[in-house]
């Protein structure tokens, strides 16, 4: 019998409509278990490369059966569905960014996966979205909580 897991699942955005591919990433994701509760959506600049098209940004808490490894296959898919196209160029706009951040099981490192996210107590565009939803929720490696790592930023939560 396999076991539930909550995992934060961190959505993004910069080629319109936005708000659509955003909304149909969270439906079809709801097809692998519930959807908890997700964060309202942040307008973020572009990090890592130059674009003049904003991110809508946000996180979800999705309750389902997969593993880290099951739930990153499907969520490849929902990218590719949504037209995301990914190329050796490096980082570019894209109609859908998903990305696992923290799993409700602590620690999980495969080929494909690692959680929780190697970089997210480092981005803003996660950390403020996700300190809405789970602010108490204790990073199992740096042993502080989704808040005070984006009060660490200079940011209140």
């Amino acid at each position: 019998m396999q076991h539930v897991s909550v995992y934060a699942i961190g959505l993004g955005s910069n080629i319109e409509p936005r708000l659509d591919y955003l909304r149909s990433a969270l439906h079809q994701l709801s097809k692998f278990g519930a959807i908890l509760t997700q964060s309202s959506w942040h307008e973020t600049k572009p990090e890592g490369f130059e674009s003049s098209d904003l991110f809508l940004n946000g996180v979800a808490l999705l309750e389902t059966h997969l593993s880290p490894d099951e739930l990153w296959v499907e969520m490849a898919r929902i990218e590719l569905d949504l037209g995301r196209v990914r190329t050796s160029l490096g980082p570019r706009s894209r109609t859908l960014d998903l990305d696992l951040i923290l799993w409700s099981k602590g620690f999980w490192a495969s080929d494909d996966v690692i959680l929780p996210h190697p970089r997210m107590h480092l981005r803003e565009f996660v950390l403020a979205p996700l300190a809405e939803i789970a602010s108490e929720w204790v990073h199992p490696e740096l042993h502080r909580s989704v808040g005070e790592l984006l009060k660490s930023q200079g940011h209140e939560v």
